[in-house]
């Protein structure tokens, strides 16, 4: 049985005149694949955590999760249409994404504040390709792939400021909960001391 890499050799380059030399399509395409792969790593690691949250900021979160990976979903989709409308091959294999994917998995449970502090990380590494990733297209005067560049980066940006705010309330609401829990032990080691004094 053939592995996806040898399957992708078999497929023809479709001869797409869009007024974009054909060196310089080939070579976007090359780029665009690798922002399908952190794409969609960061939209499978964002589902994770919408699955694995836990914690007094519970809900909130995993609404929150849900939205963005829905988002990225869309993101994927919208990506790789532009690779195939480019006359080009849209890798959809997990062994290409492991590949070219900047963005690592997390396999085990962790707290929500490095959930949030994690995602944060990766959508700001996402934005840093897609500003090289513009400097390329502009050479080639694709306008189309860079303004679909663009409001992906917009996207992500709007996505890591939200998860960087909701850090803050992580922090506070896991703060509070601490000096209520300190408090409370507080009051039981009293009462404890009296019932001892009283003995």
């Amino acid at each position: 049985m053939k592995s996806a890499k040898e399957i992708k050799q078999y497929v023809p380059v479709q001869d797409v005149d869009q007024g974009i030399e054909p060196e310089y399509g080939a070579d976007i395409a090359k780029s665009l694949n690798a922002f399908l792969a952190d794409t969609y790593a960061l939209y499978i690691k964002t589902q994770n955590f919408h699955w694995n949250i836990k914690g007094l900021m519970f809900y909130p979160l995993h609404q929150m999760f849900e939205d963005h990976y829905r988002k990225l979903a869309d993101a994927v989709d919208e990506i790789a249409e532009r690779i195939t409308s480019l006359g080009h091959y849209a890798n959809g294999s997990f062994e290409s994404y492991n590949e070219q994917s900047h963005i690592s998995g997390v396999n085990q449970l962790i707290p929500a504040r490095d959930m949030l502090m994690i995602l944060t990380k990766d959508h700001k590494k996402i934005v840093q390709l897609g500003r090289g990733l513009c400097k390329h297209v502009s050479i080639a005067n694709d306008e189309v792939t860079l303004d679909l560049i663009v409001q992906h980066m917009r996207m992500h940006e709007k996505m890591a400021w939200m998860l960087r705010a909701s850090a803050q309330d992580v922090l506070l609401v896991t703060s509070d909960a601490q000096l209520i829990n300190e408090k409370h032990n507080q009051v039981n080691e009293n009462v404890v001391a009296k019932e001892i004094g009283a003995v």
